[in-house]
């Protein structure tokens, strides 16, 4: 997997981050065609509308553990890792509430179904957008505007992914180094990627970011993922 440079010093600098820490804890993450050791953290019921095709992206702005408090994207690839305890009803719409995913009743596995690749990325700065993006997601519009208003100063990142299904779900031990309000995770054991397959065909998903590009509408807020690192 491609490591970031230039790119990825020039954010960790200017979110006040500390670039030699970034790089080193990089250095354990590992990502090739056929494993994979990084993850990112997410809703459990998230990742299962992204696996099913029903959502398309994530929103992020910061973590309270995140270098600086701010988000950053080290990686192109990454792991869909399920969290539970942050997920509310009353943050998602009327007909997701019931999508609600409940942990492994084991509680000491982490089990993953599906990797992500950035396709792109889009930044929200106004709650005005918050409406044209309502079609999109599962999320109750408070909860975004919510988002955007913390911190207005920076951005509400919008990262599209090409989702992909593991031809084999896998289950590895949990660690106490997962914990806490990070985004993303090194885990102590590579998940295998072989022969995974695409939550979304070609056609379906082109047409999806095209609605979604027009109805956000956010001229020159569109960068490459290797901006901030990939």
């Amino acid at each position: 997997m491609e490591r970031a440079s230039v790119p990825l010093l020039a954010i960790c600098v200017d979110q006040g981050m500390n670039p030699k820490k970034i790089l080193e804890e990089r250095e354990n993450m590992t990502m090739s065609s056929s494993m994979s050791n990084i993850g990112l953290k997410e809703w459990a019921v998230v990742i299962n509308a992204l696996e099913t095709g029903r959502l398309i992206f994530l929103l992020r702005k910061g973590g309270i553990r995140e270098h600086g408090r701010e988000f950053s994207l080290p990686y192109r690839d990454f792991l869909l890792y399920p969290t539970y305890e942050h997920q509310r009803d009353q943050l998602l719409k009327r007909e997701f509430r019931n999508s609600i995913v409940k942990p492994d009743p084991v509680g000491d596995t982490v089990n993953f179904n599906s990797w992500a690749r950035i396709h792109k990325v889009l930044k929200i700065t106004e709650a005005d957008v918050v409406e044209r993006l309502n079609p999109f997601h599962i999320w109750e519009k408070d909860y975004i505007v919510k988002k955007v208003r913390w911190k207005p100063r920076s951005p509400l990142y919008v990262i599209c992914l090409r989702v992909y299904r593991l031809a084999n779900p896998q289950s590895i031990p949990y660690s106490e180094t997962y914990g806490g309000c990070r985004s993303w995770v090194s885990l102590e054991t590579d998940v295998l990627l072989e022969e995974s397959t695409l939550a979304l065909d070609d056609e379906s998903f082109d047409k999806k970011i095209g609605e979604l590009s027009c109805f956000l509408d956010v001229t020159g807020q569109v960068f490459e993922p290797n901006v901030i690192g990939r």
